[in-house]
């Protein structure tokens, strides 16, 4: 019951704007990311939803300008973030949340010999937008 709900929702997220979907699908994790975007077509947030297989793990990471959010669905592993302040390695299981601040080197290892992971990770589209070009003629008054 709770794949038919998760499919729901992806399809109901797609359903509202949410093109961007890219699918990975390879023999470590099969990723699904969404990006919801405002209604200029900016982006404002990115979901990835990600099935690590068994005994597997992502490649470790870090992202120079941004925050991310990772919450644990099903399966067990580990979370290992590594900075100059930091060496941490947390155990993960459903219902975990961990808050990962920008420049904080992180990865997650599927511990499980016949279990997948499942996670969701959330951050913020670009701060920065592009600049906003007025053809001159648009932008004239009319008379």
């Amino acid at each position: 019951m709770s794949e038919d709900k998760d499919k729901f929702s992806l399809k109901r997220l797609t359903n509202f704007g949410t093109d961007g979907i890219e699918i990975v699908d390879n023999d470590v994790y099969h990723i699904v990311d969404m990006e919801l975007k405002d209604i200029m077509g900016y982006v404002k947030l990115t979901v990835s939803r990600t099935t690590l297989y068994p005994s597997k793990t992502t490649r470790g990471h870090a992202h120079k300008d941004t925050v991310e959010e990772y919450y644990f669905k099903k399966g067990t592993g580990m979370l290992i973030l590594q900075s100059e302040d930091l060496n941490e390695v947390f155990r993960v299981e459903p219902e975990t949340f961990k808050f990962i601040d920008k420049g904080v080197w992180h990865m997650v290892i599927n511990s499980s010999l016949n279990e997948n992971l499942e996670f969701e990770t959330r951050y913020p589209g670009p701060s920065a937008r592009p600049p906003i070009i007025v053809n001159k003629e648009e932008g004239k008054k009319k008379k």
